[in-house]
């Protein structure tokens, strides 16, 4: 039986205007991570950690970059659902902004 690998498209909030695709690492069982769920990442050469919005869970590898892996995920159920993340598409092209824009706005800081 082959292992297939999960990869994770996520929100990072920045002004970025695309998703970035990590890879979710062995230790972490795929079914336990679901769109709307935040997850810990690394993004830049430094170690800065950010705590991403997962967007799309699946099995293609980007062709233009490694993916580095998912730290950690923070959440054991979605803080957004999906009529959010689609709502959220809707704004950042409505808006013209960033998903990352929306991101910021719509979650509480504490978050």
């Amino acid at each position: 039986m082959a292992v297939t690998t999960t990869y994770l498209d996520v929100i990072l909030p920045l002004a970025i205007q695309h998703t970035y695709t990590y890879l979710l690492p062995s230790h972490i069982a795929p079914d336990t991570v679901k769109p709307g769920m935040r997850v810990v990442v690394q993004f830049g050469k430094g170690n800065k950690m950010y705590a991403a919005l997962i967007k799309k869970i699946h099995f293609n590898h980007p062709e233009k970059y490694t993916p580095k892996k998912v730290e950690e995920v923070l959440d054991s159920t979605p803080v957004v659902n999906q009529h959010q993340l689609l709502f959220w598409e809707w704004l950042q092209e409505y808006y013209m902004c960033t998903p990352g824009d929306i991101l910021t706005a719509a979650l509480p800081t504490a978050l």
